[in-house]
């Protein structure tokens, strides 16, 4: 990255623009930043910094912090960085997070972050170019796309902030190793360890995976080998043959037993039969009396079918009369509420028609308030105008108070500041001194807890040694007990096999061992013959025991030895001058833990001092800006005092014509708005009454004339009822019925006369039906004897369940058969799989654990990428490193491992000419330690400029150290730097050395005063 051009706006120390051409300071290669302290020399690099990140080059405040305190409330905080990248130019603008003045109305609003970038490579002079991104988190993420960097990688390579210069030079192995993977790309060989260590985890899992599945089928099948599953098989495959045989003779067996049963059943069915038939004989002639019944209901109701027609009419006139008779009461109803009604509406028209001084007295009211509008309205102006001046007044008042809190505020903070800043510089001014007392505590401590350690586990070893020596012994003691009890049990047994033969003995007959035929003292016993199980398993637990004490001593005598080792080490670190570390380590610590506060109480104070400097100066100069504002807030309050004086009289002499009750127009408005109100509604009531009272008149009309169409429809209807009723009568008598009631006893619907008739029928049908089907089960019972089914089917059951239970038995043996097959077969793929997978494992496995740094050197295959980068990195430092010491220093990288759990290959390490020692880069002083910071800076810009694929390093930035350095080291420095011009590289040093002033003809030149801080270029050109 290579500034170009920098427009500072409101930033920092800088209220007024401030510019920056670096074309016209590029050429000389090298430029300072100069200027007194606290001028605002560091401003620059935190504008730069902020343009591309929204972060400072410090890291200790944000944009937001770095809004000028000079800056008015209507001027936006603004840096513009244009920028190149190789052969693309780039434009950059931001905006911090700020308060400021609103555009319409009083008061301040919150402006959110801004943020903008543009590619301008092909942009004519006034053109922004290519939009590339907009927003704070868009811009913030297409510039770490494009530099390569974070913020705080920029920060140790790129920009070298106060406090920071140092960092890469004494990162730690895994902070540097980030920086040069970006910077030398190595990200190929990171996807190379990756991938070989994803195909040895895939490798490994297949293997353990098919292992795990091998284990698994055999655990299932309580085997512990292949040989012992197929002997599992045999076994389970001769059960099934002989499940299946067993099967076949309960087969026929059933088959047997069935046909007997089925046999037996025919039988059966035909006296069941026979027994059927008499039921339902029996049954068919118990309805003949209802037969007889039916038969009778059926010869009235064929009477009564005559008279039906005539009864039919008659309920229709009924119908008719009694709907008439209805219609006209509804009538009669509505008459009289209609009358009701229309009384009600006329009254209520009267009660109207009553209110006219009601109405006449509303209507003058509403001419009185429409000529009050106006006066109140002037009125409630002048009241508006006295809330307002006063208003004014208090904010005056307010603002006073403020300025004058801010003036004893900032009195009492400049002060407090002055204070604080003397003891900060006597407390900076022990560094040195406080971080040597840290280190040799250090040490002390160091040694000190590393005894501890020793100690601790030499007493845990001698406790371990101690068991393993009592677990031996009691383990040989139980293997004696063991063995005793087998050779009883085995004496035992040859003796009751003795007594055993001997009791088959027979005088004259020979001996089945010997031969002889006499037996004078055959041997005897009592006791129970132990079987060969009890014995076997006695022997076997005896030799188990003997086999384990070889292991456990030597674990005992492994034990012995750490021991030994353990104490050798704790005498050796005991010996010389050190202090017991039970007594005394709690206060070593304790000093060392003092040694690091004030170390860094130092160190803190140092690096807060120029900050503190500079915010002193500054509280100085915004003590005179509150003092002034002061001055001015005062006589605001006085001119405010007489507005609001001015403003209570003219109010005074404007409320005599104005009621009391009103104070505004809109309350006068609203008064007589409701009384217009009020005789709208009074004259709608009367419009409503009126038109009410005619609806109800025209309503009783109109119920009469309903009233009396209702009452001739009912006569009408009586004559048409008194005629069929007649007709009825006469048809009763006809058809020979008594009265109306016994016609309707007789009558039946059609659909009843059908299913009675039917019934008939059906009975008459049953009979016929019944007495032939009793005939013919009779003749088919004739001659044979009744079985009994119940022992017949309890056989057929019985083997039925055993033919089933030989099927399940015959079924679960196949199944477990097959099963066992099917294993049997899995096992042997398995096997052959996993030697296929053992031996890729073995491949790959290696070659991933060399690349993930799995060696001696703990080096991954990146990191030994990166080691080789590095190298070229420090070969290129120490051709400026040792011109800058007069050959005394040499950097190098560490190769041997310090800690086994971490990686290697990145830590450096420097080589002392004059002590002929090579130590930690940490141990350099602050001069030397900035010469060998700036001489691998600028290694590693040349390395990343040859290697072409990295990041371009085209810019540096140093903001501390020169001070440090005395006039032959500054020379040399100063001669590293020059020799830059040749590469077309930019540093840029910031510093108020007045020697580099002299020495720099390119350079920014940075002043300040109680307005703010100012910059001017002075170029080679305007120099000379």
């Amino acid at each position: 990255m290579k500034p170009l051009h920098l427009t500072i706006d409101e930033f920092g120390p800088y209220t007024e623009r401030q510019v920056i051409d670096f074309n016209t300071l590029s050429p000389a290669g090298l430029f300072l930043i100069h200027g007194r302290t606290g001028s605002g020399k560091s401003s620059i690099m935190d504008a730069i910094c902020f343009a591309l990140y929204g972060e400072t080059s410090g890291k200790e405040r944000d944009g937001r912090q770095m809004r000028s305190h000079y800056a008015e409330a209507d001027e936006p905080t603004e840096v513009t960085l244009e920028f190149a990248l190789g052969e693309r130019a780039y434009r950059i603008t931001r905006r911090p997070s700020m308060e400021m003045a609103k555009v319409r109305g009083d008061g301040m609003t919150t402006k959110p972050p801004e943020a903008t970038l543009w590619d301008r490579t092909e942009a004519e002079d006034g053109e922004e170019g290519v939009l590339i991104a907009d927003g704070k988190r868009d811009v913030g993420e297409a510039i770490t796309a494009r530099v390569g960097f974070t913020a705080d990688e920029f920060r140790q390579v790129v920009m070298l902030p106060q406090g920071k210069f140092r960092s890469f030079l004494s990162a730690s192995s895994s902070d540097r190793e980030e920086i040069l993977k970006k910077l030398f790309d190595t990200s190929r060989f990171e996807r190379l360890q990756e991938e070989l260590k994803r195909r040895a985890r895939e490798a490994k899992g297949k293997a353990e995976g098919v292992q795990q599945q091998l284990e698994a089928i055999l655990k299932n099948r309580a085997v512990e080998s292949r040989e012992e599953l197929q002997a599992l098989y045999a076994n389970q495959q001769a059960q099934h043959e002989a499940r299946a045989a067993e099967a076949e003779t309960a087969k026929q067996t059933l088959k047997n037993a069935r046909k007997e049963l089925e046999e037996a059943q025919q039988v059966e069915a035909l006296f069941a039969e026979y027994e059927k038939a008499q039921s339902a004989l029996t049954e068919v002639q118990t309805g003949q009396e209802q037969h007889e019944q039916r038969k009778a209901l059926l010869q009235a109701a064929q009477r009564a079918q005559r008279v039906a027609p005539t009864f039919e009419r008659l309920k229709e006139q009924e119908k008719e009369h009694t709907a008439a008779k209805a219609k006209r009461d509804e009538a009669k109803a509505a008459v009289a509420t209609a009358e009701a009604h229309a009384k009600q509406a006329k009254e209520q028209l009267t009660a109207e028609q009553e209110r006219q001084d009601e109405r006449e007295k509303l209507q003058e009211d509403i001419t009185t308030l429409k000529g009050l509008v106006e006066k109140v309205a002037q009125f409630a102006e002048a009241g508006a105008a006295v809330a307002a001046a006063q208003e004014v007044k208090e904010k005056a008042k307010q603002a006073e108070e403020q300025q004058r809190a801010a003036v004893e505020k900032l009195a009492a903070e400049r002060e407090a500041l002055s204070e604080r800043l003397e003891k900060t510089k006597e407390t900076a001014g022990t560094l040195e001194l406080r971080a040597e007392q840290l280190r040799q505590a250090e040490k002390a401590l160091k040694k000190s807890e590393e005894l501890a350690t020793k100690r601790a586990a030499a007493a845990e070893a001698r406790t371990k040694a101690q068991a393993a020596a009592e677990a031996l012994t009691q383990h040989e003691q139980e293997a004696e007990a063991l063995q005793e009890k087998a050779d009883a049990l085995l004496q035992a047994r040859l003796d009751g096999q003795a007594a055993l033969l001997a009791r088959e003995l027979t005088d004259g007959e020979p001996c089945p061992v010997c031969g002889a035929t006499h037996h004078p003292s055959p041997a005897t016993s009592d006791a129970e013959l132990p079987d060969k199980a009890t014995l076997d398993n006695a022997q076997a637990a005896a030799q188990e025991a003997q086999s384990a004490i070889p292991d456990l001593r030597a674990k005992a005598e492994k034990a012995r030895t750490v021991v030994a080792t353990l104490e050798a080490e704790v005498a050796s670190l005991s010996s010389g001058d050190l202090f017991d570390p039970d007594t005394e380590r709690d206060s070593l610590r304790a000093a060392r833990d003092e040694a690091q506060a004030k170390r860094d109480e130092a160190k803190e104070a140092s690096e807060r001092l120029p900050n503190l400097q500079e915010k002193y100066e500054s509280t100085k100069q915004d003590l005179t800006s509150k003092e002034e504002a002061l001055e001015n807030a005062t006589a605001a309050v006085n001119e405010a005092t007489g507005a609001v004086e001015r403003a209570e009289e003219r109010r005074k002499t404007l409320g005599a014509d104005v009621p009391a009750e009103f104070e505004t127009a809109e309350q006068v408005t609203s008064a007589r708005e409701q009384k217009e109100r009020q005789l709208q509604k009074l004259k709608q009531s009367l419009k409503d009454a009126q038109e009410a009272h005619q609806e109800a008149t025209n309503a009783l009309s109109g119920a009469n004339s309903s009233m009396s169409a209702a009452q001739e429809a009912l006569n009408t209807a009586a004559a048409k009822h008194e005629k069929a009723q007649g007709a009825f009568e006469k048809a009763l008598e006809t058809a020979g019925f008594d009265d109306a009631e016994a016609f309707r006893e007789a009558y039946l619907p059609g659909d009843e006369m059908e299913a009675l008739q039917e019934a008939i029928a059906a009975h008459e049908k049953s009979l016929t039906e019944s007495k032939g089907r009793l005939k013919r089960a009779k003749d088919a019972v004739m001659g044979k004897e009744r079985p009994d089914l119940e022992p017949l089917t309890a056989a057929v059951e019985t083997k039925e369940k055993a033919h089933e239970d030989a099927l399940n038995a015959q079924a679960e043996a196949k199944t477990r058969a097959e099963a066992l097959a099917k294993d049997l077969e899995t096992v042997d793929a398995l096997a052959a799989q996993q030697r296929e997978q053992e031996q890729a494992y073995q491949r790959i496995g290696l070659l991933a654990e060399a690349a993930q740094g799995k060696n001696e050197k703990n080096l991954s295959l990146q990191r030994y990428v990166l080691a080789s980068r590095l190298e070229e990195v420090l070969a290129m430092a120490n051709e400026r490193f040792d011109t800058m010491s007069q050959s005394r220093y040499t950097l190098h990288r560490a190769t041997e491992v310090a800690d086994a759990r971490s990686g290697a290959g990145l830590d450096l390490l420097v080589d002392d000419a004059y002590t002929g020692e090579r130590r930690p880069v940490s141990t350099l002083s602050g001069g030397e330690g900035f010469q060998a910071a700036l001489a691998l800076a600028l290694g590693l810009s040349d390395t990343v400029q040859n290697a072409h694929g990295g990041r371009r390093l085209e810019t540096l930035f140093i903001d501390e150290g020169f001070g440090s350095l005395d006039a032959e080291a500054l020379d040399r420095a100063l001669e590293t730097l020059l020799n830059l011009r040749t590469s077309g590289r930019m540093v840029g040093i910031i510093s108020h050395v007045a020697d580099l002033k002299e020495r720099i003809d390119a350079r920014v030149e940075v002043s300040s005063d109680v307005q703010g801080s100012t910059l001017r270029v002075r170029s080679t050109a305007t120099a000379s």
